[in-house]
């Protein structure tokens, strides 16, 4: 049996420490109520917080998405099933999104607490999980072979952090 790590990759970036996703959601509602000015003054302190995380070597990516009206489920399978709209009937919508390198999970935790704030805004911190782990009983050929997506395919080598 053949054991093979396939480590996602970002271009030729490769993980210094832990990465999380902060997930921001925020009230649809009260964030379309602010004026052009209060607007300008979150994208600004987004900014800052992005230079910040620049300079501490923590920032990775970091985007504000569009609103829900863009939004759509699919559900995987034989016949992918679609639908308009976030899954969840609520105010409450993911409207951006940061991803850092950090050296631990207090440390994320901290950074997380530093998101600027938003009407109605929490802050999801999830672990960015770095490899996963396929058995391949037979020959290497037999492993799914996804290298031209991205992915690159390294041989095992038993070491467990």
């Amino acid at each position: 049996m053949m054991r093979v790590c396939i480590r996602l990759m970002r271009g030729n970036r490769q993980r210094r420490r832990d990465e999380f996703l902060f997930l921001i959601h925020g009230d649809d509602e009260a964030e379309a109520a602010l004026t052009p000015d209060e607007r300008r003054a979150v994208v600004g302190e987004h900014i800052a917080y992005a230079a910040m995380l620049r300079e501490r070597g923590a920032y990775v990516l970091g985007e504000a998405l569009a609103g829900r009206e863009s939004a759509a489920v699919v559900r995987p399978g034989e016949k992918p099933f679609v639908t308009d709209g976030p899954f969840a009937e609520t105010k409450e919508a993911v409207g951006g999104f940061y991803v850092v390198d950090c050296a631990s999970r207090e440390e994320a935790l901290e950074l997380a607490g530093q998101v600027p704030p938003s009407p109605g805004a929490a802050v999801e911190v999830l672990t960015i999980a770095e490899l996963l782990n396929l058995e391949c009983k037979g020959q290497a050929e037999a492993c799914p072979q996804v290298d031209g997506m991205g992915v690159r395919l390294q041989p095992d080598s038993g070491v467990r952090g």
